[in-house]
């Protein structure tokens, strides 16, 4: 029997790229695929990097409620974490952050760089036709 939060854990921490959907002014849902960031990264938290300038960043003055969606095609699985949102602050002076970049980001070249954290409060896990849903209090319970 599969663990849900291990399985998911495992999907998020192998995912090149994540979808996340945050709300706009008018509470609309607003979808973007991001890289996160290889460290500190598990199904309870993610590190994006983009811009203060982004649709993104300016929805979390709107609201910090987002969704992060990650599909393999491969396993025919998908995980959805629902939870926050928020700036990292002083991120930009983190050695450590600003090291695990990959090539594509710091070619991005933002004037004004931001990294964003995803905390999570519900995970639902899609694995070979079944649907399992986690709440926060359980996550605890995963190994990274």
């Amino acid at each position: 029997m599969v663990n849900t939060l291990d399985q998911a854990n495992q999907e998020i921490k192998k995912a090149t790229v994540l979808e996340v959907a945050t709300l706009d002014k008018m509470n609309f849902p607003s979808l973007v695929v991001l890289t996160p960031l290889p460290i500190h990264r598990s199904v309870k938290s993610i590190l994006f990097y983009t811009s203060e300038q982004s649709t993104t960043f300016k929805n979390l003055l709107n609201s910090s409620s987002a969704a992060v969606i990650s599909f393999n095609e491969d396993a025919h699985s998908s995980v959805m974490l629902k939870g926050t949102l928020s700036a990292v602050a002083g991120a930009q002076d983190q050695q450590e952050l600003q090291a695990s970049l990959n090539a594509f980001q710091r070619e991005l070249h933002y004037t004004k760089p931001v990294v964003l954290r995803f905390n999570t409060m519900s995970v639902k896990l899609r694995h070979h036709n079944r649907v399992d849903y986690q709440k926060l209090g359980q996550i605890s319970q995963i190994s990274n």
